[in-house]
């Protein structure tokens, strides 16, 4: 897999401009690694992790739209039902739309913090994998 396949830069007129010593060394180095060859030890994600400090922020971030979200989407649901004169069209439709975003915030929002720290490794069950791709 060292060798650049047949005619797969030849296609497109921009790169045939490209000098082809770079574009074979370039297609070695993504395909084998840095040093040419095949090295089974690491994955990409292993290879692209972001900083810590990074995954903190993200994580700190993702748990506070997650409450914030929850708060403000129960909130609603729970003075649209709970005042009668609350009950109008309009806002029955806000209660429709909440209802709808808490669900997709529950089922999306701990996958999405558990996807960060899963390095490629599904962790949430068979139900979860099938469930989250439906929301």
């Amino acid at each position: 897999m060292s060798a650049l396949p047949v005619g797969l830069f030849e296609q497109h007129g921009t790169l045939q401009r490209l000098n082809r010593s770079m574009l074979e060394s370039l297609y070695k180095h993504i395909v084998n690694g840095s040093d040419g060859h095949v090295s089974n030890d690491h994955t990409m994600r292993d290879m692209f992790q972001p900083p810590t400090h990074l995954l903190a922020i993200c994580t700190i971030l993702y748990i506070a739209i997650f409450i914030l979200g929850l708060v403000g989407n129960i909130a609603v649901i729970l003075v649209v039902l709970q005042y009668r004169s609350m009950r109008t069209s309009i806002n029955l439709l806000f209660l429709n739309l909440c209802l709808a975003d808490l669900f997709a915030l529950l089922i999306t929002g701990p996958t999405v913090v558990v996807d960060i720290f899963a390095k490629e490794a599904w962790y949430l069950g068979a139900f979860m994998l099938s469930g989250g791709f439906h929301v």
